[in-house]
């Protein structure tokens, strides 16, 4: 029993994957939830990983929650000694099967089929001792601006015949 800090207590790690996509999924939360009330959280990294130090043994339910997607629990997981696992994620986002394939769905064409970029797109940043661009905000390719919030299922494609996110 540990009454304070636990020397050898049990350590969880382990790695989050997007059943859909096959990737991992960093920035998750990571909730172990005990019976007892007692509760130990954690993020993934951007590789999916995650990792509990000094954790009591026992059962536990494991929530894995985040931005834009839904909560997944798994229960009854047992925790005796040092334990890894591979969590599947397993959600459903309509723009997964589209991710392969660029041929819009109205009109079954590609060629004007264009990727939707996420984040601050036509921002370059000029590495150390490489001059800065002269114009920083011309890109070389085009794209349809997705905006700065990403989650888990968003569109890869935009079709500037149809107007179509897909």
């Amino acid at each position: 029993m540990c009454l304070g800090f636990c020397v050898n207590a049990p350590r969880v790690s382990g790695l989050v994957i997007h059943q859909g996509r096959n990737e991992p999924m960093g920035g998750t939360k990571v909730t172990l939830l005990k019976s007892s009330g007692r509760i130990y959280q954690t993020v993934t990294k951007s590789d999916g990983k995650f990792k509990f130090k000094k954790i009591r043994s026992g059962m536990y339910s494991i929530k894995i929650s985040g931005f834009g997607i839904a909560d997944t629990v798994f229960k009854q997981v047992s925790v005796s000694g040092d334990t890894s696992m591979n969590l599947i994620y397993s959600v459903y986002c309509r723009f997964d099967k589209s991710a392969g394939d660029k041929r819009c769905p109205i009109c079954r064409k590609d060629d004007t089929v264009i990727p939707i970029r996420y984040g601050l797109n036509g921002v370059t940043v000029p590495k150390v001792g490489q001059q800065a661009l002269e114009n920083q905000n011309q890109l070389k390719d085009e794209f349809f601006p997705g905006g700065c919030l990403v989650t888990s299922c968003d569109p890869n494609w935009y079709c500037k015949r149809d107007q179509l996110e897909f």
